[in-house]
């Protein structure tokens, strides 16, 4: 079952085998998701030098409160196939950062929630994911040394790239590194993508490169009017995962 999201996402998990950060009581995080979220992905929280990098020049972010649900499918070179739901909830901190958590779903029943404060969704700079069926998870997954960051594409032909080193939150040395490079191919109306989206939609296809290895493909969607990107597809080894709008809602 390939329902935990490719890249940073799934670099999150790694912490949590690690075994490395400071547990955390899943009653607690699950008692009051909102007061988790508030305290532990509060730019307080973030190293100053790493929120100096992020670029300023982003576009004002077009909502106070966005939420979007995924349908998920995935299928394996088997034949196996898979699905479930992804309810995005985001709040902008302004100057492309997002801050927002993630609950998966499978038959109405969640198993999996997911913490961040990301760069218009594109990179997720503070992270945690926290498997319900679990008593205790592992600590904070932080990008540690940001090497580049470039804006989030405006225009087909624009490209964006992020390199990065990463690791549980009281890791010292001997990080991951990751790398994605990114072009944008296509402007579309932003009603194809779903009948509630204001505006053009971007469409961008992403190589995603863990330690200089090609880890996965991957395709997103730049929602203009929002200011954030969402993953439409992603395509490893084991699986082929897609992701389809099917509710929108924005406080503005």
């Amino acid at each position: 079952m390939k329902r935990l999201a490719l890249g940073a996402m799934a670099a999150a998990a790694v912490a949590l085998m690690s075994g490395c950060g400071t547990m955390t009581d899943v009653k607690m995080v699950v008692s009051d998701p909102d007061a988790h979220l508030a305290h532990a992905f509060s730019l307080e929280k973030m190293a100053p030098k790493l929120l100096s990098q992020v670029p300023r020049n982003q576009p004002a972010v077009g909502f106070r409160k966005l939420t979007i649900k995924t349908e998920a499918t995935s299928e394996e070179p088997t034949g196996k196939k898979d699905a479930w739901v992804n309810l995005f909830i985001m709040e902008p901190f302004g100057d492309g950062l997002i801050r927002f958590k993630r609950e998966q779903s499978s038959n109405g029943i969640p198993f999996n929630m997911f913490f961040s404060v990301s760069y218009a969704g594109m990179l997720d700079l503070r992270s945690q994911s926290v498997p319900l069926q679990g008593g205790y998870v592992g600590g904070i997954y932080d990008v540690k040394e940001l090497k580049s960051l470039s804006p989030v594409p405006t225009a087909v032909g624009q490209t964006f790239e992020s390199e990065y080193s990463a690791g549980p939150e009281v890791q010292l040395l001997n990080f991951t590194e990751y790398q994605r490079k990114c072009k944008a191919t296509k402007l579309v109306p932003a009603t194809d993508y779903h009948k509630d989206l204001p505006g053009k939609v971007l469409e961008l296809d992403c190589e995603n490169f863990r330690d200089g290895a090609l880890h996965y493909r991957s395709k997103w969607a730049v929602i203009q009017q929002f200011g954030i990107a969402v993953m439409t597809e992603a395509v490893g080894t084991g699986s082929k995962n897609t992701y389809k709008i099917v509710e929108v809602s924005a406080q503005r």
